[in-house]
């Protein structure tokens, strides 16, 4: 195979003039000069990055705030159910490491409260 052929590959491959130039065994600027009279790009450029969530290509990391949050919410959330009627929720690590029970919303939490603890303050009732 020639090295026009290689750097050819090499190039599409994504590696740098000195990468090649080095397997190659020849200079850079060789490098270079084949890449000009095959028309390559002589410059490199980091090759676009592509979002985990949808696959699009990405500028950065994510190709926006919606597949950042949706990570986000990914990584640090867990579904799990409320305490009292069993409905399904979202809730971030850091709140179930916080609370000992989970509710969907303050009607519930009032329920379960009334429920398990209605009485006296402090006084707890066996309730159903």
């Amino acid at each position: 195979m020639s090295n026009r052929t290689i750097v050819r590959t090499l190039t599409f491959q994504g590696l740098t003039a000195s990468n090649i130039a080095r397997q190659l065994g020849i200079s850079r600027e060789r490098v270079r000069q084949i890449k000009v009279d095959e028309e390559l790009p002589t410059r490199s450029r980091k090759l676009p990055s592509i979002c985990p969530i949808c696959g699009e290509p990405a500028r950065y990391t994510f190709c926006s705030g919606g597949c950042a949050q949706t990570n986000k919410h990914r990584t640090h959330s867990r579904w799990v159910t409320c305490d009292d009627c069993g409905k399904p929720v979202v809730r971030t690590l850091s709140k179930l490491a916080r609370n000992r029970h989970t509710f969907c919303d303050n009607k519930c939490k009032g329920h379960y409260v009334d429920t398990h603890w209605g009485g006296k303050k402090g006084e707890k009732v066996d309730g159903k």
